[in-house]
């Protein structure tokens, strides 16, 4: 995602943050691919949510409806960078692989999960780390995608205008764009990117952590921008 307190003429409004001095943040972007086997599939986020603890060593995110088989679950965990992120669990036994983590020293770290929904039933995912600490968990349902990555992106930055980009253009017209962004130094608050929606914030004021989550379907192929 793109945070920005300040907008220039002719630019797309990008999100921004409310702090009038910010470090260490880490940003991830990942474009995945349609599901080509469903007919007339679109990809669509069904549905999202997301939970935080200032001091522990897990947290439960539950899902506010049953998840659909065959659907996409994506995870996105950040911590304090001296922590070891788990692989997260949910109580429908779903494989979850990681597809990216980065952090940086001193402050942040942060992954992003997927897996596919082997039944449909109600489901409440598990994000943890080694020992007790904050956390910020965000879960995602989304359909006609498969949990195949096009392409990513991850940056680490420090300011309060940032932006992250995919390493390549897309291959695929109509693929789905997924943001992460976490900031364990001043608690910030976002405002969601242009074209973006399905924004799930978590914000701990009391510990200066957060993490926030935007998504959108693009129309056309190219390096995507959030």
């Amino acid at each position: 995602m793109v945070a920005s307190h300040s907008l220039s003429s002719g630019m797309n409004p990008r999100p921004h943050l409310n702090a009038s001095s910010i470090l260490s943040f880490i940003l991830f972007l990942f474009a995945f691919c349609a599901n080509s086997t469903i007919a007339s599939a679109s990809p669509a986020t069904v549905q999202d949510n997301s939970g935080y603890v200032a001091d522990a060593s897990s947290v439960a995110v539950a899902f506010g409806s049953n998840v659909t088989s065959g659907h996409v679950i994506i995870v996105a965990v950040s911590t304090y960078d001296a922590q070891t992120i788990s692989t997260p669990t949910d109580t429908q036994g779903n494989s979850f692989t990681q597809v990216v983590t980065a952090g940086t020293s001193g402050a942040a770290v942060a992954a992003i999960y997927v897996a596919t929904a082997k039944s449909t039933a109600a489901d409440t995912v598990t994000c943890a780390v080694n020992s007790a600490n904050n956390i910020h968990c965000h879960i995602y349902e989304v359909s006609g995608i498969t949990a195949t990555v096009d392409k990513t992106g991850t940056s680490s930055m420090a300011g309060t205008a940032l932006t992250v980009s995919t390493s390549a253009s897309t291959a695929n017209a109509n693929d789905y764009v997924f943001a992460y962004f976490a900031d364990n130094h001043s608690g910030a608050t976002y405002t969601v990117g242009s074209g973006y929606g399905d924004t799930q914030s978590s914000i701990d004021t009391s510990g200066g952590d957060s993490g926030f989550s935007e998504d959108k379907v693009v129309s056309a192929t190219g390096t995507q921008t959030a």
